[in-house]
């Protein structure tokens, strides 16, 4: 299981890339939790993005999650962002 807290990507060089990063490249994950902290962001339109794409390359390799979470995440524009990223999970 992983859990991710969504952190500031301001502060990262590289945005939200080390999130398609953790996902595709942990070949034992089945659990992925992702969390807003206290007074935190929301995952964004390019962490759904790297999210897509981290699941997408676990497809690609015949891994797949058997459960997500999002925790204080979900607003009106992320059902726009998420469908993508879960669709060729069919199995969550």
């Amino acid at each position: 299981m992983l859990r991710i807290s969504i952190i500031d990507k301001t502060k990262l060089k590289s945005n939200n890339y080390w999130l398609m990063a953790l996902v595709s490249k942990m070949p034992a994950l089945k659990v992925l939790k992702l969390h807003k902290p206290l007074g935190g962001k929301s995952l964004s339109k390019d962490g759904y993005k790297f999210l897509q794409k981290g699941l997408n390359y676990m497809k690609e390799n015949g891994r797949s999650l058997s459960k997500i979470s999002f925790h204080q995440m979900l607003g009106p524009e992320s059902s726009e962002y998420l469908y993508p990223c879960l669709k060729l999970h069919e199995e969550l």
